[in-house]
């Protein structure tokens, strides 16, 4: 209340809340008023002063850390899940690809799989692109994008020529435990 009362008896809210077709120049009266008071030694005024200040420099601080920090290891943490998620959805398909000419009711689980498989590794992709210096628990983006290979690589060996199948599979394997090493990730086997 004595804030309010100090401030009404020096007129600054009048001041800086009067608004008519000259509003810059009430604008800069309100803020000379308000560093007169400060060069006068108003502790009221000083306290105000450093208060906004200090308000302003917190809500600055903590948006930056957020920005920079916060956010991107939430959204790491949420797209590693998803892509463990998939890793072992699919397990059982990628485990055994099937020949490209066998026509099977379960080919639509295929395309499903390849497709998900693929829009993780593209989701990877994006969001290592996306990272700025400041990364904590989160790999360096040539660790992302190589995994985001792995994954690309994964999506598209769900097919297999004749013959070759046991080939891709143990080629998918070691792409799996290639991913699940680079981002940390532990998929039951």
């Amino acid at each position: 209340m004595a804030f309010i009362l100090c401030f009404r008896k020096n007129n600054y809210i009048e001041k800086m809340f009067a608004m008519n077709e000259n509003n810059i120049t009430n604008i800069i009266n309100a803020l000379n008023s308000i560093s007169s008071a400060i060069k006068l030694h108003n502790p009221v005024g000083k306290a105000i002063f450093g208060a906004a200040c200090a308000g302003i420099i917190v809500f600055i601080l903590t948006e930056l850390i957020k920005g920079l920090i916060i956010n991107p290891n939430v959204n790491y943490i949420k797209l590693k899940k998803k892509i463990e998620f998939t890793l072992i959805m699919y397990a059982d398909l990628y485990s055994n690809p099937i020949i490209y000419d066998t026509k099977l009711e379960n080919n639509k689980f295929y395309d499903d799989a390849g497709q998900a498989i693929r829009k993780c590794a593209v989701e990877l992709y994006v969001f290592s692109g996306t990272l700025i210096l400041i990364r904590f628990k989160i790999p360096d983006k040539c660790v992302m994008t190589e995994a985001s290979g792995e994954l690309m690589g994964l999506s598209n060996s769900l097919y297999t020529p004749k013959n070759t199948a046991d080939i891709h599979t143990k080629n998918n394997i070691k792409r799996v435990n290639k991913i699940c090493e680079m981002l940390s990730i532990s998929v039951k086997k």
